[in-house]
């Protein structure tokens, strides 16, 4: 009794990776990232000030859609 469940987390992480031979022993390999692929948002906090008006509100949510790019040279 007492507590409050907010909504669940959803999130979807993507990678894509290509790696190409430059030389004989020399590869490059760039790679692209996303995470929370979809934007799904996802709420982080609950206003429980029951003095407050904005008491029950979601009023906080973890950060949207990040994409990433990338390139690695191994030798």
């Amino acid at each position: 009794m007492g507590s409050v469940e907010l909504p669940g987390l959803v999130q979807a992480d993507l990678t894509l990776a290509k790696q190409f031979p430059i030389h004989e022993r020399i590869n490059l390999k760039l790679q692209a990232d996303a995470f929370n692929a979809f934007n799904h948002t996802n709420y982080s906090s609950l206003d429980t000030n029951v003095s407050d008006s904005a008491f029950g509100r979601l009023n906080g949510a973890y950060p949207a859609r990040q994409l990433q790019l990338g390139a690695h040279l191994t030798f």
